[in-house]
């Protein structure tokens, strides 16, 4: 089972509140490049701002969630923290929504995903 997790989060440019998500499939991540659209639009739905963006670290423009304030991407490497933070605290508000898409084991293999 797919779950489209969110955080609440501080951007890491201009420290505005903000959501950032990813999606787990048993224990891997799916980054929002990677998104099929319903489940795009679900985190839009659930108040995330995604923009494409070139991120210097990746070397490569892709679609990442975006602070609304001062429009910095949070990119993979950015939500690999959240990921690895989120296990270790016992103060974070995520929200964990199953997904509406189905995301089987070709689809994450055929992911650049790190």
């Amino acid at each position: 089972m797919s779950k489209l997790v969110i955080n609440n989060t501080n951007c890491w440019k201009c420290k505005n509140p903000m959501k950032v998500c990813y999606i787990d499939v048993d224990g891997k991540t799916i980054y929002p490049e990677y998104f099929k659209e319903k489940d795009k639009q679900l985190a839009i739905d659930n108040g995330i701002y995604f923009t494409t963006q070139y991120s210097k670290t990746a070397e490569k423009s892709y679609c990442a969630n975006t602070c609304s304030k001062c429009n910095a991407i949070s990119g993979n490497f950015y939500i690999k923290e959240e990921e690895m933070e989120a296990f270790y605290a016992d103060n974070l508000t995520q929200i964990m929504l199953d997904t509406i898409e189905t995301y089987d084991e070709q689809y994450i293999e055929n992911t650049d995903m790190w």
